[in-house]
């Protein structure tokens, strides 16, 4: 069981009474770690292989319809699965959600190879984007790890080829969006290739995500790294010498453009040392038949990746303004509707007036719906990303809405209340937990699975060390008590799950300010959330 003890931020139960130091951010403790030495398998049903990748083994797996809800204490005879909280229609329904579940026996790898697997966990647990793969959960099971992530049936880039022009810019916006997150996190992928990036479904519009962060690294800015590890097809001149940054992932950035647009790669030979002599040199052109049909704006902007000088290769913030990208927004003009975003904004008002609780159990039930259960709040948090560089700015968030009428001071309240991290940005599932009641509904299950992640180590209730644990040092002890008396309604000093769920009925808050850290700078001076309507 030692083998995730060490692993990075998590709220796992063997370390959960003592420990309150370890974690850094909410965000960063969304995903959940199980070090009970029980099989994965007792919750989740195997649906059969779906291959095997850098880390292991990898099968399709359903939650077990009687451990949604809340592991191990809430079970099918405690969960009402119909019981709704809040006003409209309920939310789709919280069927039995299929992911991708990792296997590996530690015991046949190297010290090398689980270092991987652990270097992977940990970047995971720091990212949060539309188009990169999600961590949910990891089980830590005597020599044997399971780590449940995002599902995508839909094939890898191979799959599709060959792209039209169209279609091609769509992957690459994304895919840089994506890049844009990882780089400003500290984050370098380092393998970035046809392989590892996937679609999540079979249909022709499907999202994609970026998989497989085994050979991933955190950076400085400016930093070096040595490392040659990557894909032969995709690495950069710096990489192949030894002496490189993240500029690296750019440079992959314009070989997988140049082979989605031409379905050939831009340097290929029967020897590798011959593609090795090659792309020292750059040695590529557009000049078969097809590059006939393509864009000039498209080749300018391979040229400007594949560029053996890394300080005139784009970034991916200058990547996104390049004339290619940028044409894909005015073909897909905005598309904001009126009315859906009055309500998203009526819902943001009253999210400003929840309990801290209600707040971080809307980030947890965030973190845990499917991408298909979102897909519109997906589609709406990537309008509002003007910059797309996976994040929404107030300047993204004022362009977008300043059209539907409101004043200035109206929307910098709008956007400090989707702030809850208080970090100045709005993230990705920061927006989703925010706005997540524009959908409908909650069920209880997804309650009781909210409260059972809170409650790590299966008490039966919240209490003072389950909310600083997962809200880690930043936060004081006068926030920790004020949100306990907030939802205690019997004085006993902690929360349990009725007095939990009874917080997601439409009641204003004594800790309304907006984002977590607010509510440590304005304990002293709470005011109440508006909720009427615009």
């Amino acid at each position: 069981m030692g083998a995730l003890l060490s692993l990075c931020v998590t709220l796992d139960e063997a370390d959960y009474i003592n420990d309150t130091s370890s974690v850094r951010s909410l965000k960063e403790c969304l995903p959940r770690t199980h070090n009970i030495g029980q099989s994965p398998f007792k919750y989740y049903e195997r649906y059969g292989e779906l291959g095997s990748g850098s880390m292991g083994a990898v099968m399709r797996v359903n939650k077990k319809p009687e451990y949604i809800g809340g592991i191990p204490i809430y079970g099918k005879s405690k969960v009402k699965k119909k019981t709704i909280f809040g006003n409209g229609n309920k939310m789709p329904a919280h069927k039995a959600q299929s992911y991708a579940m990792k296997r590996i026996i530690l015991e046949k790898f190297s010290t090398e190879f689980i270092d991987e697997m652990k270097n992977e966990i940990s970047i995971l647990r720091d990212l949060d984007h539309p188009s990169i793969v999600r961590l949910y959960e990891v089980y830590d099971v005597k020599n044997q790890m399971y780590v449940v992530m995002d599902l995508c049936v839909g094939g890898d880039l191979w799959n599709r080829v060959p792209y039209t022009e169209k279609a091609a810019a769509i992957i690459i916006k994304k895919l840089v969006s994506a890049i844009a997150h990882m780089h400003d996190n500290g984050v370098m992928h380092r393998d970035l290739k046809m392989e590892n990036i996937l679609f999540e479904t079979n249909d022709p519009d499907s999202e994609i995500k970026v998989i497989d962060f085994g050979l991933s690294k955190k950076f400085r800015p400016g930093e070096y790294m040595d490392s040659r590890v990557g894909s032969f097809y995709t690495m950069a001149p710096q990489v192949l010498q030894g002496v490189y940054t993240s500029a690296a992932d750019m440079w992959a950035v314009g070989v997988l453009a140049f082979l989605l647009l031409s379905s050939e790669k831009p340097f290929d030979a029967p020897d590798n040392n011959d593609i090795i002599i090659q792309i020292m040199k750059c040695d590529y052109n557009f000049d078969a038949p097809v590059w006939k049909s393509i864009s000039e704006d498209a080749k300018k902007f391979i040229a400007q990746l594949i560029e053996t000088d890394p300080e005139e290769r784009l970034t991916a913030v200058k990547a996104n303004d390049t004339s290619w990208l940028q044409k894909e927004d005015t073909e897909h003009p905005d598309t904001l509707d009126k009315d859906l975003v009055k309500n998203l904004h009526k819902t943001i008002r009253y999210h400003a007036g929840s309990s801290l609780m209600k707040k971080i159990g809307l980030l947890i039930i965030a973190h845990n719906s499917s991408t298909q259960e979102l897909e519109k709040l997906r589609d709406m948090f990537r309008q509002y990303d003007k910059n797309n560089d996976g994040k929404i700015s107030f300047e993204d968030f004022h362009d977008a809405i300043e059209r539907f009428g409101y004043t200035d001071e109206e929307m910098r309240s709008f956007f400090d209340k989707l702030d809850v991290y208080g970090k100045g940005i709005v993230c990705y599932t920061e927006f989703l937990a925010a706005t997540l009641e524009t959908q409908g509904n909650i069920e209880e299950d997804r309650l009781a699975d909210a409260f059972n992640r809170i409650d790590a180590a299966d008490t039966g209730y919240i209490d003072k060390t389950n909310i600083r644990r997962i809200l880690g040092k930043e936060y004081d002890q006068d926030l920790v008590d004020e949100a306990i008396k907030e939802l205690d309604h019997d004085g006993d000093g902690r929360i349990t799950f009725d007095e939990f769920k009874n917080s997601f009925t439409r009641t204003k808050s004594r800790l309304s300010s907006g984002s977590l850290k607010s509510y440590v700078r304005d304990s002293d001076d709470m005011s109440e959330a508006i909720v009427d309507d615009k």
